[in-house]
């Protein structure tokens, strides 16, 4: 396994045992993500075999499922430990659990439903992930997801950590490079963005909140010291661009 890979298993093993109590903003976006797929499914499409990739503690499955039969669903996630969470919640009566990176995943051609919240932006390369999955999953077939975009700082009071704070994120997919990844003469494509906020007490806080989630992984490889912040107390607005995809195969 490559060296980046290896972290972010580690670091959301990590954040298993803390994911569900911290995930506020990632479950809000899969809240939305279900009602954006809900806008789509008026003639009710039937899903036979579906497929989580990214699936962490399996909360978007244990939604998902709450308004949509499926017949069979299949999560998939790079970390033991989340699998091992996943698998502990009952999820579905024929539910199966599979610890594997969605990189390297052989399988999606068995599957007439594709789906993930806030995961696949730790492809190693994302526009071939898409291009893999769209190529392989049958016609008549879906792919949905959400990601994010971009992430900003905002503070209560101006403060030049603004700018340090923001050098920490990593950088994410841009809405329209993902919508260009998509043929249209193969694929029908719905998309849009939406603007989710978060308040914190103090600009570190956040941070440690990703390291609750295991979501502190840091494409960066220049290290930065964290702490530093934790003598600021101004409370700080984080703004998430994130986008909703939902594609068809036709």
């Amino acid at each position: 396994m490559k060296g980046l890979k290896k972290n972010i298993t580690e670091s959301f093993d990590r954040g298993s045992g803390t994911y569900d109590s911290n995930a506020k903003i990632q479950k809000k976006i899969g809240e939305q993500l279900i009602s954006f797929f809900k806008d789509f499914d008026s003639d009710g499409f039937q899903i036979i075999n579906a497929l989580e990739i990214g699936c962490g503690s399996g909360f978007m499955t244990k939604e998902l499922i709450k308004f949509k039969k499926i017949e069979k669903v299949h999560l998939l996630d790079i970390s033991p430990e989340m699998i091992k969470k996943a698998s502990s919640k009952n999820l579905h009566k024929n539910a199966s659990f599979e610890i594997a990176d969605f990189d390297n995943f052989s399988r999606y051609n068995e599957y007439d439903f594709v789906y993930s919240n806030m995961a696949i932006h730790w492809s190693e390369n994302i526009k071939n992930l898409i291009l893999k999955i769209l190529s392989n999953i049958p016609e008549n077939s879906f792919f949905i997801f959400s990601i994010p975009h971009s992430l900003k700082f905002s503070f209560e009071k101006r403060n030049k950590a603004e700018s340090f704070c923001s050098s920490l994120v990593n950088q994410f997919p841009k809405y329209n490079d993902i919508k260009k990844i998509v043929s249209p003469k193969r694929y029908n494509l719905f998309s849009k963005q939406i603007l989710i906020k978060e308040m914190y007490n103090r600009p570190i806080d956040f941070f440690l909140n990703l390291k609750k989630i295991g979501a502190n992984v840091n494409f960066i490889k220049k290290k930065s010291n964290i702490f530093s912040l934790r003598h600021i107390t101004v409370k700080t607005l984080i703004s998430y661009d994130v986008g909703f995809f939902f594609i068809k195969k036709i």
